[in-house]
Order: structure tokens, then C-alpha cells, then sequence
């Protein structure tokens, strides 16, 4: 190994160059200064520590590896040429699977009878079927897509990446259901599935164990995955008509990025969909919209999906410091399930898990600007917009709701004056329950500013907002007009 051949190298040259001392005659302490002593001492303690990290480093890639090889991906099972669907003049046949190093390739021939050119797509948002072994991929999974012209066909194949496979804990692919989102020249579309095809592997596998909890609960994941589980827990934090979240999970990935794991359970006997708002971080609200997860979400009947966010998902990285959270010692959301046409919600609960009482807790410091009816709103200060080539400056507020009622701020129209002039500015509103706490932040555009001389945050001496405060039947409650000073 480099280290070790590194290690190596600083014996020899150390050895020579004690040797060279003296010109060959044997060296005495006396011989030696005392800043020769010093550099000798600290090339001594550098060439111990170094031995004892690649120690360490070569322990834990002997631990990873000898999981790796009891979780080592079998390829031997196979399948039958399989038709997976004839109907309205389309027809798709699995006829093989086929392993690489990396990959899982399931061969498919596609054949379009119909008179018209058609697309055909695969693990797209809205429309994803695609499971293996009963654990639904995501969308970042793999999208696939293919043409096929009106009365022709065409050989294809759709790869199962064994690495993304084993995050799960699937070692061997006994079951692979996918969907198909078909569209033809005039923007009509079908979406076909899910279509199941068992392998050979099928009859001997055991449904019965959950494979992902089997390798979060031993620590395998860490392993495999070359990441640190912050913390684990299989509560059942959601159970309704048949849809359960059965574990909830905080790791660190190979990036050092924070990601929340839940895993959600379909029971039922239709497809449903997962939603979630008012996302909340150590009791502060950071989303309440439902970009986080929303249509692509699907959950198969009788399968599982495991959704993750980042921390950065879920909290902007600007208000990581503007909030002075850390970690993420508390997740809570509102989880909503809804029907197949994504029409109607079938059941709705806040849930919650609590990883750690000590980062459980964000900064709620900040200048008081309104204070009525148990709704405060505290300036945060003034902050450059987070995303890079952007000269935007954010104005961010933290609003209290102590009031009995769940509330709707926004910012009311051409109602922003920046240093006694109106700017334009993107402001997202924001629902916030009763003895619930959210973040706000009112984007000003850098080039209006630049019309007035205001060029960077110093510039900025004074800013004056009209809030509309809703209650839930969206009737106007309060019309705050908020003026900060930041001089």
C-alpha cells in the first residue's frame, strides 16, 4: 500500500541519515543538538502516528470488505422470456437478464403495432412503478427512455445498478416490477403497470425478511455504503389504511452531507403516493411546500420505499448559520397519503423522532419588529442570497405563532420600500400552525437595487414590509406593516 511504502521510506531515510552523521563514526547524544533532538523526536512520533493510522485505515477496509463479501451480489438468477404486456397494439417481452461488473441489465424488446410514433419512458416522475424485490427506486435511480416509430420494434435493456441494489440490501434479484409512460406524437399518453416478472430466484427467496432494516440495524450500511448511521430507529411513527412508516433514520454519506432515511410501507391493494409539507428541523418550519416529495413518489401495493433528503434539502445552507442549527436533532412533517389519481388524500397525520435533546434546539434570537395576537415577527437580519452567481439579498424573519390558530403569512403585493424606495422581491409564503415556528425570507433582486445605488448589504440602511396574515379559511386576520432598521 502507498502508506505503508511511504512508512518505509521514512525508516530508510531517517536510518541514513543518522549514518551519514559523523561521517560514518558512531554518534553520540552528545554529538546531537538539541534542535537535532527536537527533529528527531518529532520525526519519531510522525513515523509512530502514521503507522498507527494506516492501521486503522487498513482495519476498516478489512471490515468493509469482509461485509462486502457477506453481502456479496449473486448472478446467477435468470428468467423465462416473458411477455409483460400486449394491449392496444403495444407489446413489451422481457427475454433475458444480463450481469455486468456493475450492473443488472434486464432485456426487453419493444414493439409498436400502432400506426403512430411512440416514446416510451421509464422511471419518470409521476409515473415511477419500478421495484425490486418489493423496495421502490427512486427516480435518480436510472431514467430510461426509447423511441420506436410506428409499426417497428426495438431491442433494449434497462440497467439495475448492484451498488444502489445493496443499499437496500438486495443481494439477488428475485422480482423486478417496472411501469411504462407511453406518449405518442399528439402528447397522449398511457401509463402501463406495475408489471412483475419473477426470476429463478424467486421460489427460494425470503419475502419475510426486511433485508434494509437487516442492514441499518447491524451496521452493514456503514460498511457497504461508506457512511456513519447517526441514529436508527424502527418506531412506527404513521399507520393508516394500510400505509405505515416503519423505521426512521440519520446518517452521514461519503460527501459529509446529513440525509433523513424514512421507510414507508404499502400494505393496501392500490398504488398510493406520499406527500409531505411543513417540514420542520428542531422545531423550526423550513418547507411548507411539497417539492421535497410530491408526485414521483408512488408506492406500489405490497412494496416499500425508503425516501431520503439531505439536510441541505430540507434547510437551505445559508440558514444552517442564520438559525444556528448544526445537526438535525429533531425531524417532524406532515405526512399525507394519497390516492392513485393523486386526487384525493386518504389519510393525513404529523409525525415526528427525536435524535438528540442537545441539537434539537435553532437560534429564535433576533430583533422584534411585530408583536400582536401572540404572532411575533423577528428580524434575522440581512443576508446574500444563498445560491451561487446571484448578488440577491435575502431580508430573513423568523415568525412565532403563539396565537390558538394555524396562520398564513405572505408578503402583500408592491409592498416592499428599500431604503424608502419600492422593490421588486420574491417572497415564498408560509403556513405555520399554532405554537409552531417558521422561516421567512424576502428576496430583493440585486439589479432593481443597483437602480437605486444600493450595490451590497451596507448600502441597505432601513427596509419596510406589509405582511397579509390569514387564518386557515384564508380570511385576512392582520395587515402588519414592518420596518426594520439596520443601521
Amino acid at each position: 500500500m502507498k502508506k505503508r511504502a511511504f512508512a518505509v521510506f521514512l525508516v530508510v531515510v531517517i536510518g541514513l541519515s543518522l549514518a551519514a552523521c559523523g561521517k560514518g563514526e558512531r554518534v553520540s547524544e552528545t554529538d546531537i543538538s538539541e534542535n537535532e533532538k527536537v527533529e528527531l523526536e518529532e520525526s519519531q512520533n510522525a513515523l509512530t502516528t502514521d503507522i498507527e493510522n494506516e492501521n486503522i485505515v487498513t482495519q476498516q477496509e478489512e471490515d468493509r470488505d469482509k461485509a462486502v463479501q457477506e453481502w456479496e451480489f449473486k448472478t446467477t438468477a435468470s428468467i423465462e422470456e416473458t411477455v409483460l404486456l400486449d394491449e392496444n397494439d403495444i407489446k413489451i417481452t422481457a427475454t433475458g437478464l444480463k450481469y455486468t461488473d456493475d450492473s443488472v441489465e434486464l432485456e426487453l424488446t419493444i414493439e409498436n403495432h400502432t400506426d403512430k410514433d411512440l416514446s416510451f419512458v421509464s422511471g419518470i416522475t409521476g409515473s415511477n412503478r419500478n421495484a425490486v424485490n418489493g423496495y421502490m427506486l427512486p427516480d435518480s435511480y436510472g431514467y430510461w427512455h426509447i423511441e420506436v416509430d410506428a409499426g417497428k420494434r426495438e431491442d433494449t435493456s434497462y440497467s439495475f445498478d448492484i451498488d444502489e441494489l445493496l443499499i437496500y440490501g438486495i443481494t439477488e434479484i428475485a422480482d423486478i416490477q417496472m411501469g411504462f409512460f407511453v406518449q405518442d406524437e399528439e402528447y397522449d399518453y398511457t401509463i402501463y403497470g406495475p408489471l412483475q416478472i419473477k426470476t429463478s430466484a424467486a421460489e427460494s427467496h425470503d419475502y419475510g425478511t426486511n433485508t434494509y432494516q437487516k442492514i441499518m440495524s447491524g451496521g452493514v450500511l456503514e460498511k457497504i455504503g461508506n457512511c456513519t448511521i447517526n441514529y436508527y430507529g424502527e418506531d412506527e411513527l404513521y399507520d393508516h389504511n394500510g400505509v405505515r412508516i416503519v423505521s426512521e433514520a440519520l446518517i452521514t454519506n461519503q460527501y459529509g452531507e446529513k440525509v433523513v432515511l424514512l421507510e414507508i410501507v404499502n400494505d393496501s391493494s392500490e398504488i398510493v403516493y406520499g406527500t409531505v409539507t411543513e417540514i420542520s428541523v428542531n422545531g423550526l418550519i423550513v418547507s411548507d411546500s411539497e417539492v421535497t416529495m410530491g408526485v414521483d413518489d408512488s408506492i406500489n401495493p405490497g412494496t416499500r420505499r425508503i425516501k431520503a433528503w439531505t439536510l441541505n434539502e430540507i434547510l437551505r445552507a445559508d440558514f444552517l448559520e442564520v438559525f444556528g442549527i448544526s445537526d438535525v436533532g429533531e425531524f417532524s412533517c406532515l405526512f399525507t397519503v394519497n390516492d392513485e389519481d393523486y386526487r384525493e388524500s386518504i389519510s393525513q397525520e404529523e409525525i415526528s423522532f427525536k435524535i438528540s435533546e442537545e441539537a434539537s434546539l435553532f437560534d429564535a434570537d433576533g430583533v422584534e419588529v411585530y408583536n400582536e395576537n401572540g404572532i411575533r415577527i423577528i428580524s434575522k437580519g440581512l443576508f446574500e442570497a444563498y445560491y451561487e452567481y446571484s448578488s440577491d439579498i435575502e431580508i430573513v424573519l423568523l415568525i412565532e405563532n403563539h396565537s390558538s390558530e394555524e396562520i398564513y403569512i405572505d408578503v402583500a403585493g408592491h409592498s416592499v420600500f428599500i431604503n424608502g424606495s419600492m422593490r421588486d422581491n420574491m417572497t415564498v409564503g408560509q403556513k405555520v400552525p399554532s405554537e409552531k415556528y417558521a422561516a421567512v425570507d424576502v428576496e430583493l433582486d440585486a439589479s432593481g437595487l443597483d437602480e437605486t445605488g444600493i450595490h451590497d448589504i451596507d448600502d441597505i440602511k432601513e427596509a419596510e414590509i406589509a405582511f397579509q396574515i390569514k387564518d386557515a379559511e384564508g380570511n385576512v386576520i392582520a395587515q402588519p406593516l414592518v420596518s426594520v432598521d439596520y443601521q
